[in-house]
């Protein structure tokens, strides 16, 4: 209704689907008429229409349900030095449904820069000056998920600030110090300092201090400069370096010594409107390696990149080490013990030492100094079970080592084996077994024994009793040691 009318029929709207829609409310309407503002502030809006269907209801809930967003936008690139503690980055998360906000971060490399969420503040603290990673922070509400990337190299260097808009502060020390900021520029870019002085009469800003801007090379490409408005040039994409000071070639502007020293703190405002490099650019530029970008693989998935994770294979993100041996406990055998990360074949906290070195540790091995054993044998450490004739029995051992006679027998204890042993008493028919054909070819022997008394094989193998001479002694003492056998 018009704004001298408040006896106007309410403000009605016909054919309106279902939707989300904003009433305005002013004292000032689009035509310029408006109501007096008074201390009638407060006010109320008496909305009337037709229900929604569920169907109606579902299909406007699904329009409300918005992903959350950055209010401010977080910084494409952040440049730390090495040398520095953890920076600061605030993230300003909004849902316009109201949706609990539930704020992560991913690292693509830890090894360049840590990155720790406390709440909406984002602390990341450099780690190793030369590499990059890349931060994603996703905000999620309402099974909805948004998402900023910020790419992060970590400088040889202190601090080089860059972009199309950043200030550099700074703190003169005493009357003859010369601080030196360094940055990147790129195209058309001016330079404003300022330290709290101002013109009398214009207000306007007075820079209290010299500036000056190097190249590389350490020659001046622009400035000095003092005074009123601003350093200005046009630079090629580089890094540059911004000296100040209060001292110029013929003049100077006093130290601050007054208690406040509010002059002796200065900003410098650089603005590059037309700087358009790309992170490739600025990383060749700085020498950074931006390998570290790209995901890294994390094969047991603890948020820890296998190249830096102490247990790839097992799920660790404490990256807990209690024995501080380079293997996370979560994957190490000997948890306490450094020197070990499985109990091998000495057991935890005992060294697998093999000082012959045939792969049996001294803790298990019968000979610990002889490569060729691993146990004492038959033969004992040092000497070779070595076992000719195959018999079961070794040579250092075999009464017989050339011809196998696992039995070992030595009839005659003369340590040879009657296998092997050209002399065996009672073996009268010489096939090196003592038997009852060995009795009875005895027997037959003494029957038929003619007057010739020179020793013969057979006489030696049936003289039982050793005195020379073949009798039925020796007969008896044969039978005797059969029975017994």
């Amino acid at each position: 209704p018009d704004a001298n009318s408040s006896s106007k029929p309410p403000l009605t709207a016909s054919n309106l689907t279902a939707d989300r829609y904003s009433i305005r409310v002013s004292l000032i309407r689009e035509n310029g008429a408006s109501y007096q503002y008074d201390n009638l502030t407060a006010y109320t809006l008496a909305i009337t229409g037709i229900p929604l269907s569920t169907s109606e209801k579902q299909s406007v809930d699904a329009g409300l349900d918005l992903a959350p967003e950055f209010s401010t936008p977080l910084p494409a690139t952040l440049l730390l030095g090495a040398g520095n503690g953890a920076s600061k980055v605030r993230i300003d998360a909004r849902d316009a449904n109201n949706d609990p906000i539930v704020l992560s971060v991913a690292n693509t490399n830890p090894s360049a820069a840590m990155a720790q969420l406390q709440g909406n503040i984002l602390n990341i603290t450099p780690q190793t000056a030369g590499q990059a990673t890349l931060l994603t922070v996703n905000a999620v509400a309402g099974g909805k998920t948004t998402s900023a990337e910020i790419v992060v190299m970590i400088l040889q260097s202190d601090k080089i600030s860059s972009g199309t808009e950043f200030s550099v502060p700074g703190l003169f020390a005493d009357q003859f110090a010369i601080d030196e900021h360094q940055v990147i520029l790129d195209g058309s870019c001016t330079v404003l300092g300022t330290n709290g002085y101002r013109d009398d009469q214009t207000g306007e800003n007075v820079q209290g201090f010299f500036t000056t801007i190097k190249d590389e090379n350490n020659m001046t490409v622009a400035g000095p400069f003092t005074g009123k408005g601003r350093l200005s040039g046009n630079f090629s994409f580089g890094l540059y370096t911004i000296s100040a000071s209060l001292e110029g070639d013929s003049s100077y502007y006093p130290y601050d010594t007054s208690n406040s020293g509010i002059h002796n703190s200065y900003s410098v405002a650089v603005s590059c409107p037309q700087a358009n490099y790309s992170d490739q650019q600025l990383a060749t530029l700085l020498g950074i390696d931006l390998s570290g970008l790209t995901e890294a693989p994390d094969a047991d998935g603890d948020g820890v990149a296998d190249a830096s994770d102490n247990c790839p294979s097992v799920a660790n993100a404490n990256q807990a080490d209690g024995d501080s041996d380079g293997v996370g406990d979560a994957c190490d055998g000997c948890a306490a013990d450094p020197g070990k990360t499985a109990a091998g074949q000495c057991g935890c906290g005992v060294a697998d030492t093999d000082s012959d070195g045939d792969g049996t540790a001294d803790c298990v091995d019968g000979c610990p100094n002889d490569i060729g054993k691993t146990a004492v044998g038959s033969c004992g450490c040092g000497v070779a079970d070595t076992d000719t004739d195959g018999d079961g029995v070794a040579d250092c051992i075999d009464n017989c080592p050339n011809v196998a006679n696992a039995d070992q027998a030595d009839i005659d204890s003369d340590g040879i084996g009657q296998a092997c042993d050209p002399e065996i008493p009672g073996d009268v028919n010489g096939d090196h077994f003592v038997d009852f054909a060995d009795l009875l070819l005895l027997l037959q022997l003494q029957l038929d024994q003619s007057t010739n008394t020179q020793p013969t094989t057979i006489q030696i193998s049936g003289d039982m009793t050793g005195d020379g001479i073949l009798d039925l002694s020796d007969a008896v003492k044969l039978m005797v040691w059969l029975a017994g056998h």
